[in-house]
């Protein structure tokens, strides 16, 4: 533990997460309730406490991610394949709740569909927001949190090669194979951020 992180300080910090919690809870009440995503959405507050369930090991927590899971999973876009804008990531995050509460069934009934995602939308684009990357970040939160090869890597190597096979006809057709063998573009433009650019996707190809 870090000397500055004292008892009295770690207190300090547990009563502003409790209170700060709480505040959600009480601006949920007016919140969307069709946005099942994780970046806006209850799939986001069932991360949250599912990351507070694996920091503090109270199973509290780990309800209170079950009961926004399943918020999420009754409103899923049936249209985006990512994780953070899309069903892949109610869909991932539900299948790793499941999982630490035993229910194998719901897990791996959540991972099937997860798979099948990616026969969704053939066009998808390739960057993290709303594309194949996003996705992608779905497959390997997947994996981590379990611990295991839950996604086959086959399925992992599919998505990674038409990312790679789609950058490679861009640069060619653009001719930029000279300064980059792989570009990708939004809409039209070409970006270089995480969310929708080259620095996201060639992130996620390395992971």
């Amino acid at each position: 533990m870090p000397a500055w992180l004292t008892p009295e300080f770690t207190q300090h910090l547990n009563n502003k997460i409790r209170e700060l919690l709480q505040q959600m809870e009480r601006g949920l009440k007016s919140a969307d309730p069709r946005d099942c995503t994780s970046y806006t959405g209850w799939a986001g507050i069932a991360l949250l406490y599912l990351h507070l369930f694996d920091v503090y090991g109270d199973p509290s927590y780990l309800q209170m991610s079950q009961e926004y899971v399943k918020k999420s999973l009754g409103c899923l876009t049936k249209r985006s394949i990512t994780f953070l804008c899309g069903d892949a990531g109610p869909l991932a995050v539900a299948a790793v709740v499941y999982h630490k509460l035993r229910s194998d069934k719901q897990a791996e009934d959540c991972i099937a569909r997860l798979l099948h995602l990616s026969k969704v939308d053939p066009r998808a684009p390739d960057e993290l927001l709303y594309g194949r990357m996003g996705y992608l970040y779905a497959l390997l939160f997947v994996n981590k949190h379990f611990g295991e090869e839950k996604i086959p890597q086959s399925h992992v190597q599919q998505v990674c090669e038409a990312v790679l096979a789609s950058g490679e006809s861009l640069a060619k057709r653009r001719n930029f194979t000279a300064k980059s063998p792989l570009m990708y573009e939004w809409y039209q433009e070409y970006y270089v951020g995480a969310a929708h650019g080259l620095a996201g996707i060639y992130y996620y190809l390395m992971q």
